[in-house]
């Protein structure tokens, strides 16, 4: 991954508690607002690469 290389393959996601959405990865998990996801699914030209990194930054090893 272009934002943060330690990033490892999706596994599944979920609603989280805060009505977002948390990403299970192979070695972590990401957290994204229902807007992003939205966003992406609709038309992803549209989700600026500040908004891809403030994702990748919410990543944390499990």
């Amino acid at each position: 991954m272009k934002h943060n290389p330690e990033i490892g393959p999706y596994q599944e996601h979920f609603t989280n508690e805060s009505f977002g959405f948390s990403v299970r990865l192979s070695n972590g998990m990401l957290n994204m607002s229902q807007e992003v996801a939205q966003d992406y699914e609709a038309q992803p030209s549209s989700v600026t690469q500040d908004r891809i990194e403030r994702v990748a930054n919410t990543f944390t090893t499990i």
